[in-house]
């Protein structure tokens, strides 16, 4: 179930509060393109890291997406997990991220 989704062409790069519902939240963030998941991360802290994705050059920037959708939950690491070993992200484990995940 995903609890929040935002939308690249709505997003801009300096824009206060535009991130606000991520604030006290943990859980499981998806970057897609054209409904195709192409990453899927987790932090404790969303809003920080969502922030670091997105303001310093991170992940947001070396592939192309359109939407970012978030999974509010306590379980992150295992729904982490769970979600790349059922769809196989391309920006995910192999060689040009540095780890994998086994089943």
């Amino acid at each position: 179930m995903v609890n929040l989704t935002k939308y690249k062409k709505d997003l801009k790069p300096k824009k206060r509060g535009q991130w606000d519902g991520l604030l006290n939240h943990s859980g499981v963030y998806v970057f897609s393109l054209n409904d195709t998941i192409l990453y899927i991360g987790r932090s404790k802290l969303l809003y920080q890291r969502i922030l670091s994705h997105y303001t310093q050059g991170g992940i947001c920037h070396a592939f192309d997406w359109d939407a970012i959708h978030f999974i509010f939950c306590d379980n992150h690491k295992e729904r982490e997990r769970d979600l790349i070993l059922r769809f196989k992200p391309i920006h995910n484990g192999g060689v040009t991220s540095g780890f994998y995940y086994s089943a």
